[in-house]
């Protein structure tokens, strides 16, 4: 879930709590840190997703573009993902991410990497089966990066976009719409590369 660039000045040092819902890890609870721009996916729409996901996840892997607090990512890896990567720009929350790779063990399981989602992808040469692309909603950054996905997924591979409800735009060419709901302010789709 997207991430930021700044702490918030007044609320510098507060941190929150989610939970995984599901799976190996259910009812563990990871830490979010008080960075600007962050907003963790909410139990309803995670627990709609992972059903939308259900049949794909167990032995996939997956890509967590905006990491954030690390939510969509650790919930496929607590549902048995081959393995997951997560991408996060934000020193603050790559580093609590981190300390949340090591108290779950988790080393074998989720990988970090501390870039901006562009640079991953310049770098990155592996497929994925699944990405999840939940960019901080104010910076307008979809329309540059869902053009570059498929070139990182395999046959067949699934995006889950977040985005404002006024902000959904017709998805790349390529890509054909399987699920979508609109609650509240979020838009959430799942889309698929064609083969």
């Amino acid at each position: 879930m997207g991430s930021r660039s700044k702490r918030s000045a007044s609320a510098k040092g507060r941190q929150g709590k989610i939970r995984i819902i599901a799976g190996a890890w259910r009812g563990r609870q990871l830490v979010v840190e008080d960075v600007e721009g962050l907003r963790p996916t909410g139990d309803r729409i995670k627990e709609m997703l992972f059903n939308w996901l259900q049949p794909h996840i167990a032995g996939s892997r997956c890509l967590d573009l905006f990491a954030g607090s690390g939510g969509l990512g650790f919930e496929a890896a607590s549902r048995y993902a081959e393995h997951v990567v997560l991408v996060e720009r934000d020193r603050l929350a790559a580093q609590q991410l981190a300390r949340q790779i090591d108290q779950f063990d988790a080393q074998k399981s989720i990988t970090l990497y501390s870039s901006s989602a562009e640079r991953f992808l310049n770098d990155n040469s592996s497929p994925f089966d699944l990405i999840f692309v939940d960019p901080p909603f104010q910076e307008g950054l979809l329309e540059a990066i869902l053009p570059l996905l498929p070139s990182h997924l395999s046959v067949g591979g699934l995006v889950y976009v977040e985005c404002g409800a006024k902000q959904v735009t017709a998805p790349p060419a390529g890509f054909a719409i399987l699920k979508e709901k609109t609650a509240g302010d979020v838009s959430a789709r799942l889309l698929q590369l064609s083969s």
